[in-house]
């Protein structure tokens, strides 16, 4: 009997144990944790940071990046603190000048790196500064999270909930980032398998075309943080109500499931959820962590020189995004030939990469004409070529998209 009380004793007392343990710091702050903003601190009456300690600066007499762009990306703040690792959901971005270009360029050191916690010091290792930064946590509870460095004003961070499953289980993403006036101007395209295609025009460090693959560990975190941004849930289009630039930000997310797009979002200056925009970063630098392979221009058939495919009726259009007509693209390449006759119904709109000369010979498309399956090109009214995509691009892909009147300037 004596030896099932103490049995019974040990238990209960190891039991406390593990509880006193689940409270601790090591154990509270496992997690994805976001900065809170002035409005919403001002609700919770605690205190708000105006400036982020970890904000990485940029090299004098260097021209400033475009605002509101992945490459000078001040919000979100947000960190996900795990066991072995810390992931700075911004990314570590090292902007350093470049004489050649009299420009900058923008090295991708990754989101991860290591910390350290004795007690109530915390300390991570900031990789673009190669020191640890020295952090003094003020408050940690399930919830919330305060870190204060040396005399600033304390930071606010709330702890955000587990990810639940609510999309499918798609299997390529493609991303692209387009601006009038700025210079990261790309899309890539990320399966599942860790295969990419990649196009980089303007003053991305990669011009044309590549492929490549990235590894295991990699692509899985860069689908993992777009499934936390709960695509199923997301809207369609984002932008600031408050705030109208001339010349936005705009990055686009296309997501597929076996050669279907099962949806796409169109974001305006970083307007979308802090989830979809911290997936970003990994996406938008993936073609620096892996081995690319250039694709020669002059390999490509010439109707590969072309981009920014919208289907137009008369005096209506259907617009494609810029991740879909990137997809568009790609299925190009993997059409046959044919001589198959069929009656077309749009006229495809159409402008040649900003990297590839329009090339003045016989091969220069001057019209494409389509029904969604079949693709004729035209130099002039001579037919250069029919493409059998095998399935209607339209009915396949955009099914639920309005087609529109058009406007003035569009005709």
């Amino acid at each position: 009997m004596k030896y099932y009380i103490w049995l019974f004793l040990l238990v209960f007392v190891s039991c406390q144990k593990a509880q006193k343990k689940d409270n601790s710091y090591e154990t509270l702050l496992l997690g994805d944790w976001i900065e809170l903003t002035e409005t919403q601190l001002a609700k919770r009456d605690t205190i708000w940071l105006t400036e982020d300690s970890l904000e990485i600066a940029m090299p004098e007499h260097v021209p400033l990046p475009p605002s509101h762009s992945l490459i000078d990306l001040y919000e979100p703040v947000g960190l996900g603190i795990y066991k072995d690792s810390l992931d700075y959901f911004k990314g570590f971005v090292q902007i350093t000048d470049d004489s050649t270009t009299k420009g900058y360029s923008i090295r991708y050191l990754g989101n991860f790196t290591h910390y350290q916690l004795n007690k109530d010091t915390f300390k991570l290792f900031h990789k673009v500064k190669n020191t640890y930064q020295t952090l003094l946590i003020k408050k940690l509870v399930p919830d919330t999270l305060i870190l204060q460095d040396n005399d600033s004003i304390p930071v606010t961070f709330l702890k955000l909930p587990a990810i639940k499953d609510s999309l499918p289980a798609f299997d390529r993403i493609i991303f692209s980032t387009f601006c009038y006036s700025c210079s990261s101007v790309m899309s890539i395209s990320i399966d599942s398998n860790g295969e990419i295609f990649f196009h980089g025009e303007g003053r991305m460090d990669k011009q044309g075309f590549y492929r490549g693959r990235l590894s295991k560990v990699y692509t899985s975190y860069v689908f993992e943080k777009f499934r936390k941004a709960y695509i199923k849930n997301l809207d369609t289009t984002y932008y600031h109500a408050n705030f109208i630039s001339s010349h936005p930000y705009v990055t686009t997310t296309s997501f597929m499931k076996d050669r279907m797009i099962y949806k796409t979002v169109v974001d305006s200056d970083m307007a979308a959820p802090e989830q979809l925009v911290w997936a970003y970063i990994p996406a938008f630098f993936a073609y620096q962590t892996t081995k690319l392979e250039k694709i020669a221009e002059e390999g490509l058939p010439f109707y590969l020189h072309l981009e920014y495919f919208d289907f137009i009726k008369e005096d209506s259009i259907l617009n494609i995004e810029k991740t879909e007509a990137f997809v568009l693209w790609q299925e190009l390449g993997l059409a046959k030939a044919t001589s198959k006759d069929f009656t077309p119904t749009y006229q495809v709109s159409f402008n040649y990469f900003q990297d590839i000369e329009e090339s003045k010979n016989s091969n220069q498309v001057t019209a494409i004409k389509s029904d969604g399956r079949f693709y004729r090109f035209y130099h002039q009214k001579k037919v250069l070529l029919t493409l059998d995509l095998g399935y209607n691009f339209i009915e396949k892909n955009l099914k639920h998209r309005k087609i529109r009147a058009m406007e003035e300037w569009e005709k």
